[in-house]
């Protein structure tokens, strides 16, 4: 790992934690982050990041998570989020994604989902959201594929 840079942190609890995999990391920026839960991880593996920033997080909470794989990132933005609570999450894939950005979110809830996969996510821009539920989701599969002049790709097979 290089260039990480992890500061103002409150109240971050993070255990119960088994088989993590986090390589290969470069500018990793977590800072200003308050009352923020991860607990049992399983098989967590976060490898081949760039360029990473995440700032002004509150009362971020992830839990009961089994089977998680991020790979290959690069330049992931998350910012100025409150109020985020991911729980109950299996088997969550997200890879080869590139210049992700997700701003201004509030009160994001996001539970009970299992076999979530989203693959080839190119220029994502999700801002400006408030008071976002997605509930009870089930085999949720995002397949983003990379074509030219485009910025968003929303190509989404959802089964409930």
């Amino acid at each position: 790992t290089e260039n990480i840079v992890i500061s103002r942190l409150y109240n971050l609890y993070i255990y119960i934690t088994e088989n993590i995999v986090i390589s290969r990391l470069y500018n990793l920026y977590i800072y200003i982050t308050e009352n923020i839960v991860i607990s049992r991880l399983y098989n967590l593996y976060i490898y081949i990041t760039e360029n990473i920033v995440i700032s002004r997080l509150y009362n971020l909470y992830i839990y009961i998570t089994e089977n998680i794989v991020i790979s290959r990132l690069y330049n992931l933005y998350i910012y100025i989020t409150e109020n985020i609570v991911i729980s109950r999450l299996y088997n969550l894939y997200i890879y080869i994604t590139e210049n992700i950005v997700i701003s201004r979110l509030y009160n994001l809830y996001i539970y009970i989902t299992e076999n979530i996969v989203i693959s080839r996510l190119y220029n994502l821009y999700i801002y400006i959201t408030e008071n976002i539920v997605i509930s009870r989701l089930y085999n949720l599969y995002t397949y983003i594929h990379h074509r030219k002049h485009k910025k968003y790709y929303n190509v989404i097979h959802l089964k409930v």
